[in-house]
């Protein structure tokens, strides 16, 4: 079974080094929206384009791998 996005996301962010609040700060989402994402009560779907693409520039990886999760 495929892991979910929650559940891949969260690790990511923390083997970045990158607090919840930096994440937020730099990829311009709010607090909300990430702790939603890292703990799937929000389903990625459901977000704007540019906030997933806003975390994957912040996370370093490309916005494709990030829209495929």
């Amino acid at each position: 079974m495929k892991e979910s996005f929650g559940a891949w996301l969260k690790p990511l962010r923390r083997e970045r080094g990158l607090s919840q609040g930096r994440t937020c700060l730099r990829a311009g989402i709010s607090g909300m929206t990430l702790f939603d994402l890292e703990r799937d009560k929000t389903y990625p779907a459901a977000v704007q384009a540019k906030t997933l693409y806003g975390l994957a520039l912040t996370l370093g990886i490309d916005p494709g791998e990030l829209m495929k999760r």
